[in-house]
């Protein structure tokens, strides 16, 4: 797979993924969502989410702890 394509699918997959969680982020959310994806270069996107993973995981692993 050439890095044009890859450069085009993942972008395209983030907007896939803002528009299925619309509903639960509402049109304000949504719309920051594609802001940031046109403003940021990808490699700074795929490294947010990346970490915002990490962060979210071990927030709910240390908030549901016994």
């Amino acid at each position: 797979m050439s890095v044009i394509a890859v450069r085009q699918i993942i972008p395209a997959s983030l907007s896939a993924y803002a528009l299925a969680r619309l509903r639960f982020w509402g049109a304000e959310a949504a719309f920051v969502v594609f802001t940031v994806q046109i403003m940021l270069p990808l490699e700074v996107i795929v490294v947010f989410l990346i970490f915002q993973r990490r962060i979210l995981n071990n927030f709910l692993e240390s908030a549901f702890k016994g």
